[in-house]
């Protein structure tokens, strides 16, 4: 069954497909210039995992089951690099509206992309950018926050990346032991406090969601250990 795995942008998406290339699994990377690349998912082999961009809701274009998976990353810190990823590295017109903003908050406020207001929540509750700019609200997030529990069989954290790539090895034995480095940006680091509580205005629910996650994977860890308990006790049981 094929495992859906989003590429969400600054989540080390980059450095992740490179480390999956390199793995050896079955995999169709979803990206132009990738040879086969359907843009619709019309992809009629069905590997072991899919990894790309796209939104929650794909499974439909792709046929296969709802199993999905991703990275994510504390949202206001993934907002900041994204746009320095775009003014730095996107040749597109996306980009080059961006780079008519020295500053974040500017941006914000100006050029309303939809992918700067509460990006998580619109690709994971598939909305994307059907909701305009500044409508990603609690329904939104409310569906974003459903398909997580329901439909994300993995989840990994950028900030603990080490045990999330400990997990997913579960999924993908062979994945290098150093997934190296894509694509990291250049920015300056500190960011003012004014520059923050606008970044967080604009990312209220990601905020949210990012914290379900965590909570989450929490209770899944607590789960998986409890299960181990269990059979652990009926081993002794059984040897009694």
């Amino acid at each position: 069954m094929t495992l859906l795995f989003m590429h969400i942008t600054k989540t080390a998406g980059g450095s992740l497909k490179d480390a999956l290339r390199r793995s050896g699994e079955d995999i169709i990377f979803h990206y132009p210039g990738e040879q086969g690349f359907n843009m619709n998912l019309a992809y009629e082999r069905k590997p072991k995992i899919l990894f790309g961009h796209y939104v929650f809701g794909a499974h439909k274009a792709v046929n296969v089951e709802p199993r999905y998976a991703c990275f994510l990353r504390e949202p206001i810190a993934r907002t900041i690099s994204h746009f320095h990823h775009l003014r730095n590295n996107d040749r597109s017109a996306i980009g080059d509206k961006t780079r008519e903003f020295e500053r974040i908050e500017e941006y914000l406020n100006t050029a309303k992309h939809w992918e700067f207001d509460n990006f998580l929540c619109r690709v994971i509750s598939g909305v994307a950018n059907k909701a305009r700019y500044g409508e990603a609200g609690r329904n939104v997030y409310s569906a974003a926050r459903e398909n997580l529990y329901k439909y994300f069989e993995y989840i990994g954290i950028f900030e603990d990346m080490t045990s999330s790539l400990d997990r997913l090895r579960n999924i993908v034995p062979n994945l290098p032991a150093d997934i190296g480095s894509v694509n990291k940006g250049a920015y300056e680091r500190e960011i003012p406090q004014e520059t923050l509580k606008i970044v967080r205005e604009f990312n209220v629910f990601d905020q949210l969601l990012y914290q379900d996650a965590i909570d989450l994977l929490g209770a899944r860890k607590i789960a998986d250990k409890s299960e181990i308990e269990l059979g652990d006790n009926n081993v002794i049981e059984a040897s009694e």
